[in-house]
Order: structure tokens, then C-alpha cells, then sequence
């Protein structure tokens, strides 16, 4: 009887803190534009990432079929999910929560896509090219993993991705676990901001050198970083992480990709058979859980490490290649992008510098112009 009266006053709690939508008229969204949909319920949770705990789930319905999207708490109370419509079909939306007492509807409603202007499209990997929508693209671009203004003033990010798209640029690569907040950072307005100058940005999400906490969530507390790649719990732990991002940011069409980890052979005790299990693991973990199937890459320091990228997981292989001198780096991207034409997919040279062993004499710049263009000459649809 006990049991029963839990659950009940549980349930009543719950639909009370509920703020259903309009059910008379449809909810307008832009074809090709996030819309945030914001729902209350109890975060309360030991570790409300965590989907044995608690599980919330938007459904999107139209007669072009499901986009099912997870939920991540966006403030104390309030859950959220961005969802971008593909088609100007009227949409159908349930929102549904799932504990341990059972599982309750938290919303729903009606969502009508209208077009309103130029929009960004998905972008995606064919063969050795990449494509926007339907249109091949050519990514020229830089890494603005962390940036501040010049003077360091705020907004650094947004200053030169600002630059990078007024001078024709269209491509950023992003490091989570640098960037301003760790793991817990909110990079929406990142997103929205790279999004409203057609700049795609490649997000990554772990790397080996930067001061990562794991403490996303109580959880990770309990489990060792050097288990990273072979814990289940761990794994499990990374996931729900995982994900959550899904839920902010999968919706955005400037995603470019994700990149699970950079540099991956630069983590201690670095195992190629453990890495590359892990890899697939995560990325078959995206690709079921991603509704709109952003591309996913990984990273390596080492060139002769590659391997990884022969995983039918990955969506194109990266180099990340520094030469011993001067002038010295484009005949290497130029050997490397070659060799990994072996993969049948885009070559995306995402680093490169002219020396690994310090400064150079190069008042000209030389270095730099040769290793940017030596990469589309190789046969890589992208500036170095």
C-alpha cells in the first residue's frame, strides 16, 4: 500500500510541474533552424545523465517519419532539447519521462516548419569528398579550439570565427575540454553564432592533454581516468555524456562532426586494439542515437597510427602533421594525404605546423602558404 501511495503522490508531483503548450495552435519553427523546446520537471537525480535513472525522450512525428531526440537538464527543474525540422510537414511531439516509478507524458503538441530564408545544410562524406546538403564542399578553415580576443578581451571564439567567415572561411574545429567550463559548458550560442556566418564546426570532445576533471556527473568520481577505454562503467558514464550533447546540440546543422577524441594515441598507455574498441563502440553509440546523422571522426598524433580510420565507424580520416624545419611540412602532407587515400574517404589535414622542434626563420610565411594548399593539391577537399 506504501508503494502505491509513493508512486501516486510521485506522479501528482510531477504532472503539477508540467507546462503543457498550446494544445489550439501549432508551434512555429524554421525549416533548418534549431527551435528549444524547454519542459519543467524534477532534475533531482543523483546523476540525472544517467538513463537508469532517469530516461526523458522527445518524439517528433510527421508524415516523412520519427526524430527522436534524448532530453538533457538545462537548469534545476527544467529539462530541454533542440530539435531542427527537415521538412515543412506539420510535426506531432510527445515529450516523456522514465524513472524508476514509472514513465509520464511531460508534454506535447503540434510544431509547422516554414521556410524563412537561406539555411545551412547537414554536411556529409562520399567517397573521398565531403558535401553540403547535395553540393560538394570545400572546407577551408582553421582550429579556433580556444581563443581570446586580441588584449584578452571577451569573445575571443566569436572574434575570429567572425574573421575567418568575413575573409571566406566556412570550417572551425572546436576542443571541448578546452574551451571555457569543461565538460559542463554550454557552447550553444557558440554554435548559433558559427551557424548564422555558414562556418561548420567540428566539435571535439576529449583529448588527452587537456585538464580533464571526470567530473561530469557524481559518478565519475568512482572510476579511475586511466580506465577510460575499458571500463564499462566508464564507458557508460562517457555515453550518457555523450548523450546529452546529443540532446544540445545534434539539432545544429553547423555540427560538422564529431571528433571523439583528439590525438587518441597521445593518452597514456595508449592500446591501438583497446582504442580502436572504444572507438566503434562510441561512434555505433552516436550513429544509433543521433537523428541526424553528423559525420564522426577521430584524431591521431601519429600518422603511421591510422589504422583507425579503415573503421567503416569513421566518416574520414585526419593528419595532424609537423614538420622538422622549414619548408619541410608540405611534402609530408602531401605523402600522408596520398597514403591515406587507401581509406575511400576524405582526408582532412586538421593540424599542421612547419616544426615540431621549435620556431622557424620564416619572416615570409612561406611554410604556412605551402602546408594550406599542398593538402587540396594532394587530393583533400580541404585547406590544411
Amino acid at each position: 500500500m506504501r508503494l502505491i501511495v509513493v508512486i501516486a503522490l510521485l506522479s501528482i508531483i510531477l504532472m503539477q510541474a508540467v507546462v503543457p503548450t498550446e494544445k489550439n495552435s501549432a508551434i512555429i519553427a524554421y525549416l533548418g533552424r534549431p527551435l528549444l523546446i524547454k519542459v519543467k520537471a524534477s532534475t533531482s537525480y543523483k546523476n540525472p545523465l544517467n538513463t537508469s535513472q532517469v530516461n526523458v525522450t522527445a518524439v517528433f512525428n510527421s508524415s516523412s517519419g520519427s526524430i527522436v531526440l534524448p532530453c538533457y537538464p538545462y537548469s534545476n527543474g527544467v529539462w530541454a532539447v533542440r530539435f531542427t525540422p527537415l521538412s515543412q510537414y506539420p510535426y506531432q511531439f510527445t515529450i516523456s519521462l522514465r524513472n524508476s516509478s514509472g514513465t509520464y507524458s511531460l508534454d506535447s503538441g503540434r510544431l509547422q516548419a516554414i521556410f524563412n530564408g537561406s539555411q545551412m545544410d547537414f554536411a556529409s562524406a562520399h567517397g573521398h569528398y565531403f558535401y553540403s546538403g547535395d553540393r560538394p564542399l570545400v572546407l577551408i578553415g582553421e582550429d579556433v579550439a580556444w581563443a581570446s580576443a586580441p588584449g584578452n578581451g571577451k569573445g575571443g571564439w566569436e572574434y575570429y570565427v567572425e574573421k575567418l567567415a568575413d575573409d571566406g572561411g566556412n570550417w572551425v574545429r572546436l576542443w571541448s575540454p578546452y574551451a571555457t567550463g569543461g565538460f559542463s559548458a554550454n557552447y550553444s550560442a557558440l554554435f548559433s553564432f558559427a551557424m548564422e556566418r555558414g562556418v561548420y564546426v567540428q566539435f571535439c570532445l576529449f583529448s588527452p592533454y587537456a585538464n580533464q576533471s571526470f567530473s561530469e556527473g557524481p559518478e565519475w568520481g568512482s572510476v579511475n581516468p586511466t580506465q577510460f577505454f575499458g571500463s564499462r562503467k566508464m564507458i557508460a558514464l562517457e555515453k550518457f555524456w555523450i548523450r546529452s550533447l546529443i540532446g544540445r546540440y545534434a539539432a545544429f546543422p553547423d555540427l560538422f562532426a564529431w571528433e571523439l577524441f583528439n590525438e587518441i594515441d597521445g593518452f597514456p598507455g595508449y592500446s591501438p586494439a583497446q582504442a580502436a574498441n572504444w572507438t566503434n563502440l562510441i561512434a555505433a553509440y552516436i550513429e544509433e542515437n543521433d537523428p541526424y546523422h553528423h559525420m564522426v571522426t577521430v584524431s591521431v598524433a601519429n600518422p603511421q597510427n591510422g589504422d583507425l580510420f579503415a573503421s567503416k565507424s569513421i566518416s574520414f580520416a585526419q593528419l595532424h602533421l609537423y614538420g622538422a624545419g622549414p619548408y619541410s611540412v608540405a611534402p609530408e602532407i602531401c605523402n600522408w594525404v596520398k597514403d591515406y587515400q587507401i581509406f575511400n574517404k576524405p582526408v582532412l589535414v586538421a593540424e599542421f605546423g612547419a616544426s615540431y622542434l621549435g620556431p622557424v626563420n620564416d619572416p615570409l610565411g612561406v611554410s604556412l602558404q605551402l602546408g594550406l594548399w599542398s593538402a587540396l593539391v594532394a587530393g583533400s577537399p580541404a585547406t590544411a
